[in-house]
């Protein structure tokens, strides 16, 4: 009996990876993800991780993995729920029906009802793709979504990236024959328009429908729209002519900082008064979103000290227990000095 529907579960997948999201994380050529996406944790299960969590999980070896591995290597994910790669798709399923039981990569492939190898895959979505200990779903034209690992959470990623050896048709899923579509866009209306590709997003999609063009993603270089038609811009790149969907040469939003900084935190000398302000507490607030839990008291005291210390480490800057440019910049603030 069918749980899902292939639509759902892509769906489920897509807002998993924070899909729709303008604002994007661009890991590699190939790899990204909306900023707000969902993070890896080996035996992840859509929970939402702590510091608190990550030391029981280490102190217990979960999932067979040692303590320094849930408290250091899968800090960036605090504050994030997460996931594991079969997690993603369990979870999808949960979305549909709470009690639906768990499963690894391998046993989500071998109750497949209908495997293949990779190259011979249908052009169906929500279809399994799967390689030993590791799974994705397909969405269709080439992409897939995927939780790659502790570095990378939730992605949409080429099919090429990774050495995917089987497709399948999941269990409990009900493939609907739909065809496979690119977005609705809005085309860009001013041309010619000159960007730096550091100025603007740029999402990245497969070409299906358009001869030997491609579509580009290079940070730093300079990129010239020629010419708009239809839901395509021509780009001159120096190096030869691409084409891309028009609608994502859109201008970046400006950074939302956590907090502003303009001035070193220090602990005071012996008998005088703790750095106090808005800015101490911004600190402290923006600290306890991953994973402290300091008093937001906005006193620079020995504690929060002490926790700018830790999370200088975690982050290999220099640990001197002191918030200044650097540190407060890792930590998502705006230095005003």
């Amino acid at each position: 009996m069918s749980v899902i529907t292939n639509l759902q579960l892509v769906a489920s997948c897509k807002e998993y990876a924070d899909f729709e999201n303008k604002n994007k994380v661009h890991y590699h050529d190939g790899i990204w993800a909306g900023e707000d996406h969902l993070g890896y944790v080996l035996g992840g299960q859509y929970q939402l991780y702590s510091l608190a969590m990550a030391k029981d999980w280490g102190r217990r070896h979960k999932s067979g993995k040692a303590y320094n591995y849930f408290v250091v290597e899968c800090a960036e994910w605090f504050g994030r729920r997460i996931l594991d790669c079969s997690g993603m798709i369990i979870q999808s399923f949960r979305e549909q029906k709470a009690s639906y039981p768990d499963q690894t990569a391998n046993g989500l492939h071998a109750s497949c009802s209908v495997t293949g190898p990779i190259h011979e895959m249908p052009e169906i979505v929500g279809l399994q793709v799967w390689k030993n200990g590791h799974t994705g779903v397909y969405i269709g034209n080439g992409w897939v979504i995927e939780c790659r690992g502790h570095d990378y959470g939730v992605v949409v990623s080429k099919l090429s990236t990774q050495p995917w050896k089987e497709w399948g048709k999941l269990r409990n899923v009900s493939y609907l024959s739909v065809p496979v579509t690119p977005p609705v866009i809005t085309p860009i209306q001013t041309s010619p328009y000159l960007v730096n590709v550091q100025d603007v997003n740029v999402r990245m999609l497969p070409v299906v429908d358009k001869g030997n063009v491609d579509c580009v993603y290079h940070k730093g270089m300079h990129v010239s729209v020629i010419s708009i038609k239809g839901d395509w811009a021509k780009i001159s790149l120096g190096n030869g002519i691409r084409y891309m969907w028009a609608d994502y040469l859109s201008p970046v939003q400006q950074p939302v900082y956590e907090f502003s900084l303009g001035r070193v935190l220090h602990l005071p000398p012996k008998g005088t008064d703790y750095m106090s302000g808005d800015d101490v507490h911004g600190v402290q607030v923006a600290l306890n979103k991953r994973g402290y839990a300091l008093k937001t008291d906005g006193d620079y005291g020995p504690i929060s000290a002490a926790d700018i210390g830790d999370f200088q480490k975690k982050h290999k800057l220099i640990v001197d227990k002191r918030c200044g440019k650097q540190t407060a910049t890792v930590l998502g603030g705006k230095w005003t000095a």
